[in-house]
């Protein structure tokens, strides 16, 4: 799911670039990374604008920073408010991508993380502030607490990420063109076992561009991309556990689940045998 939050009626104007300031966080982050226990989320955002500023505004912004080291996590948020204001003051509005916020459900033990939403609330009512907030979650996310008892996600417009269009889809296979080629039927084969959801279009292709690379093949047919291995692959685990973290818990669902997936060791071979039988018939 993908929150759009627009603060005021310019809207979000991607061919305008120089007019942003675009702040990029991944709560994930906060699992694999050690994060000083006193410093806000807030401070962390500030850096990225400090970096997108100009020399004047860098110095100001730098004094921010610097007032910040012992200063409580609701004055280090209120510096992070008044960069914000003078980063619009500038004639840049601020675009804020939250990916994995779901992420954040984990750490709500600590206050500066469970108030931290309620903090983004408070700017989101600020237009002057010119905050564009996007935000890229499970639909788990709204159901967190403190997150469904402010209602957070009255600002934003939900984009429910699904298949895309078939000629969207082949476009996103090509863009690994003109370095490697793809037959049509690689490209019927890649369409047909990614639903053509985005997310799993570029990942398989990514790995075919790898095995490509690796054995100098360059020209991929639905044999090789059947050929790649992806389930198997230690380092593509993590992306598939993230599709059935959530049913763990439910002993009847990872039962089912776990059936399902001993039938799949070999998608979509039996069809192939069973057409080319007929053929010869």
């Amino acid at each position: 799911m993908l929150g759009l939050q627009h603060a005021d009626a310019g809207g979000y104007r991607v061919k305008e670039p120089h007019l942003y300031t675009v702040v990029e966080f991944d709560f994930r982050r906060l699992s694999s990374e050690a994060f000083k226990p006193e410093e806000d989320l807030a401070v962390e955002f500030l850096r990225k604008i400090e970096a997108d500023s100009s020399d004047i505004a860098n110095q100001a912004i730098d004094k921010y920073k610097e007032a910040s080291a012992g200063r409580s996590v609701a004055e280090q948020r209120q510096l992070f408010r008044d960069a914000l204001r003078m980063n619009r003051n500038r004639g840049k509005q601020t675009v804020l991508f939250l990916d994995e916020c779901q992420e954040i459900g984990g750490f709500f033990g600590e206050d500066r993380y469970k108030t931290f939403f309620v903090f983004l609330d408070s700017l989101c009512r600020e237009p002057e502030l010119g905050l564009c907030v996007m935000l890229a979650c499970r639909p788990s996310f709204f159901e967190l607490e403190p997150i469904r008892t402010i209602n957070f996600g009255r600002f934003f417009e939900s984009i429910n990420l699904g298949p895309l269009e078939e000629s969207a889809a082949i476009s996103v296979i090509r863009r690994g063109e003109p370095d490697i080629q793809f037959e049509q039927t690689s490209i019927m084969r890649l369409s047909a076992i990614t639903g053509r959801h985005a997310f799993w279009l570029q990942f398989l292709c990514h790995h075919i561009f790898e095995h490509a690379a690796f054995t100098r093949k360059f020209q991929v047919s639905d044999l090789m991309v059947d050929h790649v291995e992806i389930l198997n692959d230690l380092g593509c685990r993590p992306q598939f556990y993230l599709l059935y973290q959530e049913i763990e818990t439910d002993a009847r669902a990872w039962a089912l689940l776990k059936l399902v997936a001993a039938g799949a060791t070999s998608e979509g071979r039996a069809g192939r045998l069973n057409s080319a039988q007929r053929q010869r018939h």
